[in-house]
């Protein structure tokens, strides 16, 4: 089962990837073709018997169009914002007071992770667990091909319908991949049960943003994922 999943997780990443790669092409070649359209139409330069040398010049433009973005993470060029966002929400089927006392209690590595999370590190164990109060902390362990280490989070803003959690070390594999900033858990009445919002604000470090910016967001949406919903189906747990 588990060489299943890997082949699985092995296997959609690289369809995203591939999706990304393509998405990316089939934009830069339409909009190339659109410009080289409205060159012609400007300077009225018909395109006569042999439209051969607009294509190439279509082509060189989009192959120069990804270079550039290509080049984002080399020394001495631009980099595009690198902070992002991920977050999921859930109506959950019981008070805000039940919500909070299950989000103080962190999710167990052992909860089922979508094929995709299985290829990159992923928490194996929650070493220090202090619930949400402001001060508490959050150690939790991540292993992966690149080693092990721990993630240390610590509540540094906390209110009636929020607890900030805030990274103050990084030591896990995936540190090569995001750079965490905050986990933000938001539970709000809603009726008779509650709203929760899991947010995880982070910086990508892979370059460059348009291969890898869609790719680690993915990722990243699905982990806030797996914590809504766990929060989600022990709140409702009777």
């Amino acid at each position: 089962a588990n060489a299943a999943g890997a082949v699985l997780g092995f296997i959609l990443c690289f369809a995203m990837i591939a999706f990304v790669v393509a998405a990316a092409a089939a934009i830069l070649w339409y909009s190339a073709r659109a410009a080289s359209w409205l060159w012609r139409r400007i300077f009225e330069r018909p395109p006569g018997p042999d439209t051969r040398i607009y294509d190439v010049g279509t082509l060189a433009v989009a192959f120069l169009a990804i270079g550039m973005a290509s080049l984002e993470g080399v020394p001495g060029t631009f980099s595009p914002g690198r902070e992002d966002q991920a977050s999921a929400t859930y109506t959950v089927a019981a008070p805000a007071a039940r919500v909070w006392q299950i989000v103080g209690k962190a999710t167990s590595p052992e909860f089922p992770l979508p094929a995709m999370l299985h290829a990159i590190p992923r928490p194996v164990a929650v070493l220090v667990d202090e619930g949400t109060m402001l001060g508490a902390r959050r150690i939790v362990r991540f292993t992966g091909r690149e080693g092990e280490g721990n993630l240390t989070l610590k509540v540094v803003r906390r209110t009636d319908t929020e607890a900030v959690f805030e990274a103050v070390s990084d030591e896990s594999p995936i540190a090569n991949w995001v750079r965490h900033k905050a986990l933000t858990f938001r539970v709000e009445p809603a009726g008779p049960g509650a709203k929760l919002t899991v947010a995880l604000d982070y910086d990508r470090l892979l370059a460059p943003a348009w291969f890898f910016g869609p790719y680690v967001r993915v990722a990243a949406t699905l982990a806030v994922d797996v914590l809504a919903r766990d929060t989600k189906l022990r709140a409702e747990r009777r």
